[in-house]
């Protein structure tokens, strides 16, 4: 306890949690409630539906962070993430090279090489806990789907 965990171990335990995302999501959608279940398809609408039953769980931030609830966050992330990637063609990476990094040693998506674009997918499940929107997921993919369209190169 208090040893800060190395680059190897972090980028070890980053390719763990990529080999075992798919168990993740499988163990997370089994679960939720059938109603809940049913509406995830993978779709960029389906973020919304995730949303709203993050909101009706979870009355605050913190309380998707307690140990008890670690699972579902991990879930949750792993989901909006594959939605992100699969809809806008992004790639999972974490940065560790920088200790400044907003997003440092957290898994994120990137989706232009010439251009950064990151995305966290944690931040951005903890933050529509924050928000209380229930439209604040759907309207960052939204902003990074139009980003993204802006700046790819045309062939």
């Amino acid at each position: 306890m208090g040893e800060k965990p190395n680059k190897a171990s972090s980028e070890d335990q980053f390719q763990y949690w990529l080999a075992n995302m798919d168990d993740t999501l499988e163990d997370f959608l089994a679960r939720l409630p059938a109603e809940v279940r049913e509406r995830l398809n993978g779709s960029p609408e389906s973020l919304d539906a995730l949303e709203v039953w993050l909101l009706e769980r979870y009355p605050t931030t913190s309380a998707i962070m307690s140990d008890d609830e670690l699972s579902n966050l991990d879930g949750a992330t792993c989901y909006v993430g594959e939605v992100f990637r699969k809809a806008l063609g992004g790639h999972w990476r974490i940065r560790l090279d920088d200790s400044k990094y907003a997003f440092h040693g957290i898994p994120e998506l990137w989706f232009l090489e010439e251009k950064d674009t990151p995305v966290a997918p944690i931040t951005l499940v903890t933050a529509s806990l924050d928000r209380r929107t229930g439209k604040y997921i759907s309207l960052v993919f939204n902003g990074a789907k139009r980003g993204i369209e802006r700046n790819r190169p045309r062939r």
